[in-house]
Protein backbone atom coordinates (compact mmCIF):
# COMPACT_ATOMS: atom_id res chain seq x y z
CA UNK A 1 0.00 0.00 0.00
CA UNK A 2 1.06 3.73 -0.51
CA UNK A 3 2.46 5.87 2.60
CA UNK A 4 1.99 9.01 3.18
CA UNK A 5 5.67 9.89 1.63
CA UNK A 6 4.13 8.48 -1.99
CA UNK A 7 3.92 10.31 -4.86
CA UNK A 8 -0.19 10.03 -4.59
CA UNK A 9 -0.55 11.55 -1.40
CA UNK A 10 1.43 14.42 -2.51
CA UNK A 11 -1.68 15.67 -3.44
CA UNK A 12 -2.81 16.11 0.58
CA UNK A 13 0.24 18.80 1.29
CA UNK A 14 -1.29 22.36 2.62
CA UNK A 15 -4.86 21.01 0.96
CA UNK A 16 -6.70 20.60 3.96
CA UNK A 17 -8.75 23.69 5.29
CA UNK A 18 -8.91 21.86 9.34
CA UNK A 19 -11.44 22.62 11.85
CA UNK A 20 -10.58 21.19 15.25
CA UNK A 21 -7.53 20.17 16.38
CA UNK A 22 -5.91 16.48 14.75
CA UNK A 23 -2.31 15.49 16.30
CA UNK A 24 -2.34 12.40 13.97
CA UNK A 25 -2.81 14.66 10.77
CA UNK A 26 0.42 14.92 9.38
CA UNK A 27 0.67 19.08 10.00
CA UNK A 28 2.56 19.05 6.11
CA UNK A 29 -1.40 18.49 4.73
CA UNK A 30 -2.94 21.59 6.94
CA UNK A 31 -3.12 24.51 4.56
CA UNK A 32 -5.50 26.97 6.68
CA UNK A 33 -6.97 26.06 10.39
CA UNK A 34 -10.73 27.61 10.12
CA UNK A 35 -12.38 29.83 12.75
CA UNK A 36 -15.41 31.96 12.42
CA UNK A 37 -14.32 35.81 12.61
CA UNK A 38 -15.98 36.13 16.48
CA UNK A 39 -13.41 33.56 17.80
CA UNK A 40 -10.23 35.06 15.49
CA UNK A 41 -8.83 37.38 18.58
CA UNK A 42 -8.47 34.01 20.89
CA UNK A 43 -7.01 31.77 18.04
CA UNK A 44 -3.51 31.10 19.37
CA UNK A 45 -1.91 29.53 16.54
CA UNK A 46 0.12 32.32 13.98
CA UNK A 47 -0.24 29.86 11.44
CA UNK A 48 -3.21 30.68 8.16
CA UNK A 49 -6.34 30.57 8.91
CA UNK A 50 -9.85 30.47 6.83
CA UNK A 51 -12.05 33.39 8.84
CA UNK A 52 -15.66 32.69 8.31
CA UNK A 53 -17.66 35.96 8.62
CA UNK A 54 -20.84 35.17 10.58
CA UNK A 55 -22.14 38.60 9.95
CA UNK A 56 -22.78 38.93 5.87
CA UNK A 57 -21.87 41.81 3.98
CA UNK A 58 -21.88 44.35 6.93
CA UNK A 59 -19.14 42.51 8.80
CA UNK A 60 -16.50 42.51 6.13
CA UNK A 61 -14.78 45.54 7.25
CA UNK A 62 -14.25 44.60 10.71
CA UNK A 63 -13.47 41.35 9.70
CA UNK A 64 -10.47 42.26 7.60
CA UNK A 65 -9.48 44.65 10.10
CA UNK A 66 -8.93 41.99 12.90
CA UNK A 67 -7.17 39.33 10.49
CA UNK A 68 -5.18 42.09 8.66
CA UNK A 69 -1.55 40.89 10.83
CA UNK A 70 -2.23 37.37 9.56
CA UNK A 71 -2.45 34.98 6.56
CA UNK A 72 -5.80 34.82 6.40
CA UNK A 73 -8.54 33.97 3.78
CA UNK A 74 -12.22 35.96 4.55
CA UNK A 75 -15.45 33.12 3.57
CA UNK A 76 -18.57 35.30 3.37
CA UNK A 77 -21.27 33.06 2.99
CA UNK A 78 -24.29 34.07 0.94
CA UNK A 79 -27.71 33.46 2.55
CA UNK A 80 -30.24 35.28 -0.03
CA UNK A 81 -31.06 32.49 -1.45
CA UNK A 82 -33.45 34.54 -3.39
CA UNK A 83 -31.08 36.68 -4.60
CA UNK A 84 -27.49 35.33 -4.83
CA UNK A 85 -26.56 37.72 -7.38
CA UNK A 86 -27.21 40.78 -5.04
CA UNK A 87 -25.99 39.63 -2.04
CA UNK A 88 -22.29 38.35 -4.07
CA UNK A 89 -22.41 42.27 -5.31
CA UNK A 90 -23.29 44.03 -1.75
CA UNK A 91 -19.76 41.66 -0.32
CA UNK A 92 -17.72 42.66 -2.99
CA UNK A 93 -18.86 46.18 -2.56
CA UNK A 94 -18.00 46.13 1.09
CA UNK A 95 -14.68 44.03 0.03
CA UNK A 96 -13.21 46.62 -2.67
CA UNK A 97 -10.41 48.28 -1.41
CA UNK A 98 -10.27 45.98 2.10
CA UNK A 99 -9.46 42.56 0.97
CA UNK A 100 -6.87 41.89 -1.66
CA UNK A 101 -7.78 39.71 -4.85
CA UNK A 102 -8.13 36.15 -4.11
CA UNK A 103 -8.20 36.88 -0.12
CA UNK A 104 -12.37 36.65 0.11
CA UNK A 105 -14.88 33.82 -0.61
CA UNK A 106 -18.10 33.88 -1.97
CA UNK A 107 -19.73 31.38 -0.17
CA UNK A 108 -22.19 29.86 -2.56
CA UNK A 109 -24.89 26.74 -0.83
CA UNK A 110 -25.05 23.24 -2.66
CA UNK A 111 -27.20 22.51 -5.56
CA UNK A 112 -26.65 22.95 -9.18
CA UNK A 113 -24.94 25.94 -10.64
CA UNK A 114 -28.16 27.96 -12.70
CA UNK A 115 -29.53 31.28 -12.30
CA UNK A 116 -28.12 33.44 -9.54
CA UNK A 117 -25.80 31.18 -8.28
CA UNK A 118 -24.26 32.15 -11.91
CA UNK A 119 -24.66 35.83 -11.38
CA UNK A 120 -22.74 35.28 -8.10
CA UNK A 121 -20.31 33.14 -9.38
CA UNK A 122 -19.54 35.76 -12.06
CA UNK A 123 -19.58 38.89 -9.58
CA UNK A 124 -16.74 37.12 -7.67
CA UNK A 125 -14.35 36.53 -10.98
CA UNK A 126 -15.10 39.88 -11.84
CA UNK A 127 -13.49 41.53 -8.58
CA UNK A 128 -10.77 38.47 -8.99
CA UNK A 129 -12.34 36.09 -5.64
CA UNK A 130 -12.68 33.00 -5.38
CA UNK A 131 -15.57 30.34 -4.38
CA UNK A 132 -16.79 28.52 -1.26
CA UNK A 133 -18.63 25.69 -2.49
CA UNK A 134 -20.13 22.40 -1.20
CA UNK A 135 -19.95 18.79 -2.56
CA UNK A 136 -22.64 17.68 -0.32
CA UNK A 137 -26.27 18.30 1.00
CA UNK A 138 -27.53 17.19 4.32
CA UNK A 139 -27.91 13.79 2.85
CA UNK A 140 -24.40 13.27 1.59
CA UNK A 141 -22.59 13.78 -1.19
CA UNK A 142 -23.83 15.61 -4.76
CA UNK A 143 -24.21 13.66 -7.40
CA UNK A 144 -20.74 13.32 -9.74
CA UNK A 145 -22.47 15.18 -12.40
CA UNK A 146 -23.50 17.96 -9.75
CA UNK A 147 -20.09 18.60 -8.65
CA UNK A 148 -18.30 18.62 -11.83
CA UNK A 149 -21.04 21.59 -13.03
CA UNK A 150 -20.09 23.21 -10.06
CA UNK A 151 -16.40 22.67 -10.55
CA UNK A 152 -16.56 23.79 -14.50
CA UNK A 153 -18.47 26.81 -13.32
CA UNK A 154 -15.51 28.19 -11.39
CA UNK A 155 -12.76 26.87 -13.53
CA UNK A 156 -14.79 28.90 -16.92
CA UNK A 157 -14.66 32.18 -14.69
CA UNK A 158 -10.68 31.56 -13.05
CA UNK A 159 -12.14 31.75 -9.57
CA UNK A 160 -10.29 29.72 -6.82
CA UNK A 161 -12.43 27.26 -4.84
CA UNK A 162 -12.25 26.15 -1.37
CA UNK A 163 -14.61 23.13 -0.37
CA UNK A 164 -16.74 23.94 2.90
CA UNK A 165 -17.90 21.47 4.97
CA UNK A 166 -16.58 17.63 6.26
CA UNK A 167 -14.73 15.27 3.84
CA UNK A 168 -12.75 12.25 3.98
CA UNK A 169 -9.39 12.28 2.62
CA UNK A 170 -10.30 8.94 0.43
CA UNK A 171 -13.16 7.27 -0.50
CA UNK A 172 -14.66 5.18 2.14
CA UNK A 173 -13.52 7.05 4.80
CA UNK A 174 -15.87 9.00 7.58
CA UNK A 175 -16.03 12.80 7.58
CA UNK A 176 -18.40 13.50 10.04
CA UNK A 177 -17.23 15.00 13.97
CA UNK A 178 -17.44 18.06 15.40
CA UNK A 179 -18.42 20.15 12.77
CA UNK A 180 -22.31 20.81 12.25
CA UNK A 181 -23.78 17.83 11.95
CA UNK A 182 -26.54 19.27 9.03
CA UNK A 183 -23.67 19.29 6.59
CA UNK A 184 -23.41 16.22 4.45
CA UNK A 185 -20.48 14.59 4.34
CA UNK A 186 -18.59 15.76 0.90
CA UNK A 187 -16.37 13.82 -1.70
CA UNK A 188 -12.93 12.95 -0.87
CA UNK A 189 -10.21 15.91 -0.62
CA UNK A 190 -7.90 13.65 -2.87
CA UNK A 191 -10.72 12.87 -5.28
CA UNK A 192 -11.11 16.84 -5.56
CA UNK A 193 -8.07 18.11 -6.34
CA UNK A 194 -7.51 15.58 -8.96
CA UNK A 195 -11.12 16.17 -10.65
CA UNK A 196 -10.15 19.99 -10.33
CA UNK A 197 -6.32 18.89 -12.25
CA UNK A 198 -8.49 17.09 -15.26
CA UNK A 199 -10.77 19.49 -15.93
CA UNK A 200 -8.23 21.83 -16.00
CA UNK A 201 -6.73 20.18 -18.63
CA UNK A 202 -9.94 19.23 -20.50
CA UNK A 203 -10.29 16.09 -19.43
CA UNK A 204 -13.75 14.07 -17.79
CA UNK A 205 -13.11 14.29 -14.04
CA UNK A 206 -15.75 11.58 -13.29
CA UNK A 207 -13.74 8.80 -12.86
CA UNK A 208 -11.82 9.80 -10.25
CA UNK A 209 -14.82 11.29 -8.74
CA UNK A 210 -16.33 7.98 -8.78
CA UNK A 211 -12.96 6.04 -7.90
CA UNK A 212 -12.75 3.74 -5.00
CA UNK A 213 -9.65 4.90 -2.35
CA UNK A 214 -7.10 2.08 -4.32
CA UNK A 215 -8.05 3.15 -7.90
CA UNK A 216 -7.72 7.09 -6.62
CA UNK A 217 -4.66 6.55 -4.60
CA UNK A 218 -3.33 4.91 -8.52
CA UNK A 219 -4.09 7.39 -10.46
CA UNK A 220 -2.34 10.56 -8.21
CA UNK A 221 0.56 9.05 -8.13
CA UNK A 222 0.14 8.46 -12.16
CA UNK A 223 -0.44 11.47 -12.92
CA UNK A 224 2.44 13.03 -10.53
CA UNK A 225 5.31 10.13 -11.55
CA UNK A 226 4.23 11.71 -15.00
CA UNK A 227 4.30 14.87 -14.58
CA UNK A 228 5.84 15.65 -11.11
CA UNK A 229 4.83 18.80 -9.28
CA UNK A 230 1.49 18.71 -11.59
CA UNK A 231 -0.92 17.90 -8.39
CA UNK A 232 1.06 21.32 -6.99
CA UNK A 233 0.29 23.24 -9.63
CA UNK A 234 -3.79 21.83 -9.35
CA UNK A 235 -3.79 23.59 -6.30
CA UNK A 236 -3.88 27.43 -8.37
CA UNK A 237 -7.60 26.20 -8.54
CA UNK A 238 -8.38 24.16 -5.71
CA UNK A 239 -7.38 26.06 -2.56
CA UNK A 240 -8.27 23.81 0.13
CA UNK A 241 -10.66 20.98 1.15
CA UNK A 242 -12.63 21.07 4.46
CA UNK A 243 -11.89 18.22 6.94
CA UNK A 244 -12.96 17.76 10.59
CA UNK A 245 -10.54 16.74 13.28
CA UNK A 246 -12.11 14.16 15.17
CA UNK A 247 -13.26 12.32 11.75
CA UNK A 248 -9.96 12.60 9.86
CA UNK A 249 -8.39 11.76 13.17
CA UNK A 250 -10.52 8.30 13.14
CA UNK A 251 -9.82 8.24 8.97
CA UNK A 252 -5.91 8.09 9.76
CA UNK A 253 -5.90 5.47 12.50
CA UNK A 254 -8.50 3.29 10.25
CA UNK A 255 -5.95 3.35 7.08
CA UNK A 256 -2.75 2.03 7.47
CA UNK A 257 -1.73 3.88 3.74
CA UNK A 258 -2.23 7.26 5.65
CA UNK A 259 -0.43 6.75 8.91
CA UNK A 260 2.44 4.56 7.52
Amino acid sequence: MPTPSSAGLLGLTGLLDLSGHSPALDPRWIGRRCVDDVDLPGHEDDGPVLVTVTGGAGQVVGAARAAADRDAVLLVPLRDLDDLGGNARRVCAAAAGVVEEERLLLGLPAGEPRGGWLAAADEAAACGYGLALRSAGPAGPLPVDVVVDLLEAALDRECPVHWRGPHPLLPGGSATGGIDATEGTGHPALALLLATAAAWDGDDPRAVLSADAAALLAAATARETAQPGDLARARRWCRGVGVDATAVAAEIAARPELSA
